[in-house]
């Protein structure tokens, strides 16, 4: 994604928080997700090179919509597996989850592994 490659004026910190900052919908939650104080993420954010890289990613709406993509993908892997396991979970609902991962997950990770 533009914005994000490696930059010596960047901290590791820093870089996470800009990637956060494209993802999450405030300043408080992409601080929380990077384990950062909301104060140090706005003091950055007041930082001349973090602004500019903030907003050349923000100015790539497919690169923040990617961004986003992945996140939620991350999430939402997560609840099927949850449910694909929970015992107490209706069998439908199990059968279900287990489905959508098979239908919609498994092709696209197939397929990636083979482009590359």
């Amino acid at each position: 994604m533009a914005g994000f490659k490696n930059n010596r004026k960047l901290t590791v910190r820093q870089e996470q928080a800009l990637r956060a900052l494209v993802v999450y919908p405030s300043v408080r939650a992409a601080a929380q997700a990077v384990h950062v104080p909301e104060r140090t993420v706005y003091r950055w954010m007041a930082q001349r090179e973090f602004r500019a890289k903030l907003e050349e990613a923000e100015d790539d709406p497919l690169g923040a919509t990617r961004a986003r993509t992945n996140h939620l993908s991350g999430e939402a892997l997560s609840v099927l597996q949850e449910i694909m396991k929970d015992r107490t979970a209706e069998t439908a609902a199990r059968i279900q989850a287990a489905t959508t991962f098979l239908r919609y997950v498994a092709p696209s990770v197939a397929a990636s592994q083979s482009d590359g």
